[in-house]
């Protein structure tokens, strides 16, 4: 029996998402890729480029339920 897709995930990705972008900096450092470990590196230090990056990522993960941006 399958079981239904609750949304506690989407709502801690919103909740960590919302806090400093604590998601995206997860998601980022967990990258394979080196530039994007780079980015998520300088994002924790200088507070996600100034708030751009909170932005650009909140506005994805409210639309598309996870970060797409730089991953």
């Amino acid at each position: 029996m399958a079981r239904k897709k609750s949304n506690s995930n989407f709502l801690l990705r919103l909740l960590l998402t919302f806090i400093y972008d604590l998601y995206g900096i997860y998601r980022r450092i967990t990258s394979k890729k080196t530039v994007i470990v780079l980015v998520g590196i300088l994002q924790i230090f200088t507070g996600s480029f100034f708030g751009i990056l909170w932005l650009i990522d909140f506005i994805c993960v409210l639309l598309k339920k996870d970060i797409t941006v730089l991953i």
